[in-house]
C-alpha cells in the first residue's frame, strides 16, 4: 500500500501546473471506509497530512461510495486556508470501500490576491472563492478555473 500511495503522490506532483503543489506542499492519504487513517504518502507535507486527517474525519459521513470525487477548501469544514484545496474518492478494493484522499496548497482560487494572502482582508471571501464540500465534475472545474487569475493551470491541477 505504501508504495501504491508514494506513486499516487509523485503523480500528482509532477503533473502540476502549480509551484507550491510541484515543489511538495501536498500530501495523500489511504483511508479506510470509516475514516481511519491507513497509509499517507512518505513525503507528504505534515502540515498538509495533518489537514487532511482532520479534514476526512469532519466529512466522511458526507461521502458515498458512488464513483467521482468530491472537492472542499473551506477552513470552517476541516482547516486549512482558502488555497488549501482537498479531494477524495472511492476505491474499490475486494474487501470493502477505500477512500483515497489529496490536498495541495494551490496557487491561486480566486480572491484579492494570489496565493490566498490578504492581510487586509476582513471577510473570508476576500482570499478566495470558498467551495463547500462537493462533487468534483466538469461544471464545477469550470467554475473554480473560471475564478483563478491562471485559468490554465487550475484546471490541469483539478
Amino acid at each position: 500500500m505504501q508504495a501504491g500511495v508514494d506513486e499516487a503522490e509523485v503523480v500528482f506532483r509532477s503533473g502540476s501546473g502549480s509551484a507550491a503543489l510541484c515543489e511538495g506542499e501536498t500530501a495523500i492519504g489511504l483511508f479506510s471506509a470509516d475514516g481511519h487513517l491507513l497509509v499517507e504518502g512518505s513525503t507528504s507535507a505534515p502540515y498538509q497530512a495533518a489537514l487532511l486527517r482532520v479534514w476526512i474525519q469532519a466529512i466522511q459521513d458526507r461521502i458515498d461510495d458512488g464513483e467521482g470525487a468530491w472537492v472542499s477548501n473551506d477552513p470552517y469544514d476541516g482547516g486549512g486556508s482558502i488555497c488549501d484545496l482537498k479531494m477524495v474518492a472511492p476505491v474499490q478494493t475486494e474487501s470493502g470501500v477505500l477512500w483515497v484522499a489529496v490536498t495541495g496548497h494551490y496557487s491561486d482560487l480566486g480572491g484579492k490576491s494570489v496565493g490566498g494572502v490578504a492581510p487586509g482582508a476582513r471577510r473570508i471571501h476576500e482570499e478566495g472563492l470558498r467551495i463547500p464540500f462537493s462533487r468534483l465534475d466538469e461544471h464545477l472545474t469550470e467554475l473554480l478555473s473560471a475564478n483563478c487569475r491562471y485559468a490554465g493551470v487550475a484546471r490541469q491541477d483539478l
